[in-house]
C-alpha cells in the first residue's frame, strides 16, 4: 500500500492543507507544535475514522471556531487506485461524520464511517490497532511492544499474523461443543416429558371409545330426519291456510277503502258547491270597486285637461322630457359653478402657498445666517489645531537624529524596519533555543562527571559524546548568551524606532484630516453666502404673486353668486313639472287598476262554469264506488273464515310438538359430537406427541455424532495455531537479529533471543541473557527499532498472497539515538527500501534524515494564528 495524496481542512491546527507523497523515504519535519505528527493522525484518521484517535474525540479534531472538518485520503493497493472523503459536521453541540465516502479502482462507491472502516479492514486485512503496532511507531511510545508482558505482546503479534482469528475459531469450536452438548441434555429430558404425557392418554382405548360414539350418532341422525319431514309436511299445510285467509283479509280491505273514497267525494263535492257561491260574492264585489275606479279616472281627465284617457301617455312624455330639459339646464349651472369654485379654491391655494413659501425663505434664511456665523468660528478653531499638531510632528522628528526621516519615503522606512525586527526577533528566538539545548547538554554531561560511571550500563563516561563536547558546549553557551543579548538590545532600538515613525504618521494623519475639514468648511461658507442672496430674490417675487391673486380671487366670488340665483331659479320650475307628473301617473294607475278588475271578473266567470262541470263528473264516480260496493259485500263469506282459524290453531300446536321433538335430539347429538370430538382431539394429542418424541430420538443422536466432531475440530485449530506460532517465532527471531545487527553493532552483545512465550532477551559475549529492560535508553529505542522493523518485514515476506504493506510510519526515531546511530538508522532505512518497503514517512528533526530523505515537507506554524501550513521541498540531494 502506499499514500498518494492528503488533504485536509479545519483538521486540527491546519486550516488547509495538501500532501503529496511518493515511493521511497519522506521527512516531515518542522518546529515543535506546528503539527508534523498531525499529519501521520490525519491518514490514519482518512483510513479508519474515529477508531485511529486514542484518547480524542471528533470535537477535538475540528480546528477551533470551525463547524467542520474535511479529509480526503488517496492511495494505491495491489494495483488498485483508492480515493476516501470524510467530512465531520457539528449537528447541535456534538460533531458527527457528515459523510464518508469510498471510491474503489472499479468505479463503485462505499458510504457511511462503519462501511469504509469495515472495508479498508478487510482490504488490508488489518483493524486500526494492528496498522498502528506494526507500522506506525509514535513518538513517545517507542517502547510499547519493549515493555509490554510475554501475553501482551504475543496477542499483539497474533493478532498482526492473523493468528488471533485460529485461536477464535478454537474458542468456538468449544463453545460449539458444550452447546451441543447442553441441547442432547435437554433433548433427552423433553424425550421423557413426551413419554410421561403418552401413558395417560392410552387408558382407556380412545379408538374405540370413537367407534361408539359415532354409532349412537348415526341413529340419533335418523330419527332427527324422521321429524324434520313430519315438521315440513304440517308447515306446507299451515301455508295454505294462510294463503286463504289473506285472501278474506284483502277483500275486506278493499271494501273499506271504497266505503273511505266514497265518503270523500260526497265530501269533496260539498266543498266544491260552497266555493261557486263564493265565486258569485265576490264577482258582486269587483263590480262595485270598477264603477268607483271609472270616476276617479274621469275627474282626473278633467282635472289634467285631457280629451280621455289615450292622451295620458303622449302627456307624460311631454312632461318628461321638460324635467330633462331643466334638469341638463341645472347640470350645465352647477357645472359653471364648480368650475369657478376650483377656479377659486386654486387661487385660494397659491395665495396660501404663496405665504407659506414667504414664511419658509424666512426660517431658511435666519438658519443660513447661523450657519455662516458657525463655520467662521470653527475654521478659526482647526486652523490654531492644525498649527500645534505640525509643531508636534517637529518635535517627534528631532528624536530621532541618528534615523533621519524622509516624509517621501516614510512608509518605506516603516516597513524596512519592521522586517528588520522580524528577522532579528526570529534570530533571537533560535539562540535562546541554542541557549537552552546547550545548558541542557552541559547539565547532563556535568551530572556524568560527577557519577563517573553510566547509571544505566555502568560503563565509564570519559570518552561519552555529552563528556567530550563539555568544554565546546560551555563556549558555545557563553558566545550564545552574547547573542541573546545584543539581539535584545538591537530589539529595543528598533521598536523605538518604529513607534516613533507611527505615532509621526497618526499626527500627519489627522494634519491631513484637519487641512480637509477646514477646506470643507470655506467651500461649504462661500455656498452659504451665494444661497443668502438668492433667497432675498424669492422674497420679492412671491410678494408681487401673492397682491395679484389676492384680487383674482374677489372676482372669482363674484361670479359664483350669479350662477347660484340661475339655479334657485330653474328648481322652481323643475318643482311644477313634477306635480303635473305625479298626477298624471296617478290616473295611468286608475286605468290599469280598471283593466285588472276586468280581467278579474272574466277568470272568475270561466272558473265557476269550470267547476259546474267538474261536479257532474264527480256524481258519476260517486255512483260506480256505491254500486262496486255492494259486488264485494254480497261476495264476503265470514263463516269460512272462522274455520280456517281453527284448523292453523291445530295446525300450530302439532307443530310446536314436532319442533320440540327436534330441539331434543338435537341436543343429544350435540352432546354426542362434543364427546367425540374429546375423543378425537385425545386421538390427535396422542399421534402428535407419539411423532414428537421419534423426531427427538433422532435429533439426539444427531448431536451425539456433532458434539464428537466439535471436539475434534477444537483440537485441529490448537494444532494448527502452535505450529504456525513456532515457525514465526523462528522466523521473527532472526529478522530481529539481523536488523539489530545493521542498526547497532557492539563487541558487548551476541546476539538477541525470542522464545515460544515472545519473552525478550539479549546474550552478552560472554553468554549472560540481558532483559531488554537493562539496557541504556539509547540501546533501548534501538532494541525497539529493531524489533518493529522485524514484525514489519515478517508481516510482508510471511504472509501468502498478501497485497503490500501499508507505509512504514516513525515518529522522531532518533530521540535516544546519538549522531552514530542515526547513520545506521538511516541505512536500516535504505534496507527497509531494498526489502520491499515502498514507502517510509518519517517525522524528524536530525539534520542528517533531512539531507538522505528522497522527498521532504516542511510544517510551519504562523504565531499570530496558531494556524499551520504545509511546503512541498525539493528532493533529498543524494538522488539529484
Amino acid at each position: 500500500m502506499k499514500v498518494t495524496n492528503l488533504t485536509v481542512s479545519n483538521y486540527r491546527c491546519f486550516e488547509s492543507a495538501t500532501v503529496e507523497l511518493d515511493a521511497g523515504v519522506t521527512v516531515i519535519h518542522g518546529a515543535n507544535g506546528a503539527g508534523k505528527t498531525t499529519l501521520l493522525e490525519a491518514i490514519l484518521f482518512g483510513l479508519y475514522g474515529a477508531r485511529a484517535l486514542d484518547d480524542a474525540t471528533l470535537e477535538d479534531v475540528i480546528t477551533s471556531g470551525t463547524d467542520e472538518a474535511v479529509i480526503e485520503l488517496d492511495f494505491s493497493h495491489d494495483t488498485g487506485q483508492y480515493h476516501i472523503d470524510r467530512e465531520l459536521a457539528f449537528t447541535g453541540d456534538r460533531p458527527s461524520t457528515r459523510q464518508c465516502v469510498l471510491t474503489t479502482p472499479a468505479g463503485g462507491s462505499v458510504e457511511g464511517a462503519r462501511p469504509v472502516r469495515e472495508y479498508v479492514t478487510e482490504l488490508l486485512r488489518m483493524d486500526a490497532d494492528a496498522f498502528v503496532n506494526s507500522a506506525y511507531v509514535k513518538q513517545g511510545e517507542i517502547n510499547k511492544l519493549l515493555h509490554a508482558t510475554p501475553a501482551e505482546r504475543q496477542s499483539m503479534i497474533d493478532e498482526l499474523l492473523q493468528l488471533g482469528k485460529l485461536e477464535d475459531y478454537r474458542d468456538r469450536a468449544d463453545s460449539a461443543r458444550l452447546a451441543v452438548r447442553s441441547l442432547q441434555s435437554e433433548q433427552q429430558e423433553l424425550i421423557d416429558e413426551v413419554t410421561t404425557q403418552i401413558e395417560p392418554l392410552q387408558s382407556p382405548d380412545p379408538y374405540a371409545q370413537q367407534n361408539e360414539l359415532e354409532t349412537e350418532r348415526d341413529r340419533v341422525e335418523a330419527r332427527l330426519e324422521e321429524y324434520a319431514k313430519q315438521r315440513d309436511d304440517l308447515i306446507s299445510k299451515q301455508r295454505e291456510i294462510d294463503e286463504a285467509i289473506d285472501r278474506i283479509d284483502e277483500t275486506r280491505e278493499r271494501i273499506s277503502t271504497l266505503d273511505s273514497r266514497r265518503a270523500e267525494l260526497q265530501e269533496t263535492i260539498k266543498s266544491t258547491e260552497d266555493t261557486r257561491s263564493s265565486i258569485g260574492d265576490e264577482l258582486a264585489t269587483l263590480r262595485e270597486q270598477r264603477s268607483e275606479a271609472r270616476s276617479a279616472r274621469d275627474e282626473l281627465i278633467q282635472s289634467l285637461e285631457l280629451e280621455s284617457a289615450d292622451e295620458l301617455d303622449k302627456a307624460l312624455d311631454i312632461v318628461q322630457q321638460r324635467q330633462a330639459e331643466v334638469e341638463e339646464e341645472i347640470e350645465a349651472l352647477r357645472d359653471q359653478i364648480q368650475s369657478t369654485q376650483a377656479k377659486k379654491a386654486e387661487a385660494t391655494e397659491r395665495l396660501e402657498s404663496v405665504g407659506e413659501q414667504l414664511e419658509s425663505i424666512a426660517d431658511e434664511r435666519q438658519t443660513v445666517t447661523e450657519a455662516i456665523g458657525e463655520d467662521q468660528q470653527v475654521i478659526e478653531e482647526r486652523s490654531a489645531e492644525l498649527s500645534t499638531i505640525e509643531d508636534a510632528i517637529d518635535d517627534l522628528g528631532a528624536t530621532l537624529p541618528e534615523w533621519p526621516i524622509e516624509p517621501a519615503r516614510r512608509e518605506e522606512q516603516l516597513k524596512d524596519a519592521k522586517t528588520q525586527l522580524e528577522e532579528r526577533t526570529q534570530l533571537l528566538r533560535e539562540a535562546r533555543e541554542r541557549v537552552a539545548a546547550l545548558s541542557e547538554h552541559i547539565e547532563q554531561a556535568e551530572s556524568l562527571l560527577a557519577e563517573e560511571k553510566c547509571p544505566t550500563c555502568g560503563q565509564p563516561v570519559d570518552d561519552a559524546p555529552h563528556v567530550e563536547r563539555l568544554d565546546r558546549d560551555r563556549e558555545e553557551l557563553e558566545s550564545a548568551s552574547d547573542d541573546v543579548d545584543r539581539l535584545e538590545t538591537a530589539i529595543d532600538e528598533l521598536q523605538q524606532r518604529i513607534d516613533t515613525h507611527e505615532r509621526i504618521d497618526e499626527r500627519t494623519k489627522q494634519a491631513d484630516t484637519i487641512e480637509t475639514l477646514i477646506d470643507e468648511r470655506r467651500s461649504t461658507l462661500s455656498e452659504r453666502e451665494e444661497r443668502l442672496a438668492r433667497l432675498d430674490e424669492r422674497v420679492e417675487k412671491f410678494e408681487a404673486t401673492r397682491s395679484s391673486t389676492t384680487a383674482k380671487v374677489e372676482t372669482i366670488e363674484a361670479a359664483i353668486d350669479e350662477l347660484r340665483s340661475s339655479v334657485g331659479e330653474c328648481s322652481e320650475r323643475m318643482q311644477r313639472l313634477r306635480e303635473r307628473e305625479g298626477e298624471l301617473r296617478e290616473l295611468r294607475d286608475i286605468v290599469s287598476r280598471i283593466t285588472s278588475i276586468d280581467e278579474k271578473i272574466d277568470g272568475l266567470r270561466e272558473r265557476r262554469a269550470d267547476l259546474k262541470q267538474v261536479q257532474h263528473e264527480r256524481m258519476d264516480q260517486l255512483d260506480e264506488i256505491t254500486a262496486k260496493l255492494h259486488e264485494l259485500e254480497a261476495a264476503l263469506d265470514e263463516d269460512r273464515l272462522s274455520q280456517l282459524e281453527a284448523a292453523r290453531t291445530n295446525l300450530q300446536a302439532e307443530l310446536d310438538e314436532t319442533e320440540s321433538q327436534l330441539d331434543e335430539l338435537g341436543s343429544t347429538r350435540d352432546q354426542l359430537n362434543e364427546r367425540l370430538g374429546s375423543v378425537q382431539t385425545d386421538i390427535e394429542q396422542l399421534e402428535r406427541l407419539k411423532e414428537r418424541r421419534d423426531e427427538l430420538s433422532t435429533r439426539h443422536t444427531k448431536l451425539d455424532t456433532l458434539g464428537v466432531e466439535t471436539e475434534t475440530i477444537g483440537e485441529l485449530y490448537e494444532s494448527v495455531r502452535a505450529n504456525l506460532r513456532e515457525r514465526n517465532v523462528s522466523t521473527l527471531e532472526r529478522l530481529l537479529n539481523e536488523t539489530f545487527d545493521m542498526l547497532y553493532r557492539n563487541d558487548a552483545y551476541d546476539r538477541l533471543h525470542l522464545d515460544a512465550d515472545y519473552t525478550l532477551a539479549i546474550s552478552q559475549k560472554d553468554g549472560t541473557k540481558l532483559d531488554p529492560s537493562q539496557l541504556s535508553g539509547g540501546e533501548r529505542a534501538i532494541f525497539n527499532l529493531s524489533l518493529r522493523c522485524a514484525i514489519y518485514r515478517l508481516l510482508a515476506e510471511g504472509v501468502e498472497g498478501s497485497a503490500p504493506m501499508p507505509p512504514l510510519m516513525l515518529d522522531e526515531p532518533t530521540v535516544f539515538l546519538d549522531e552514530g546511530h542515526v547513520s545506521r538508522l538511516l541505512r536500516l532505512l535504505e534496507a527497509m527500501r531494498e526489502m520491499g518497503v515502498e514507502q517510509t514517512l518519517v517525522v524528524s528533526h536530525h539534520e542528517a534524515l533531512l539531507d538522505a530523505a528522497e522527498q521532504l515537507i516542511a510544517v510551519e506554524k504562523d504565531p499570530t494564528t496558531n494556524r499551520s501550513s504545509v511546503r512541498q521541498l525539493a528532493q533529498g540531494p543524494h538522488l539529484t
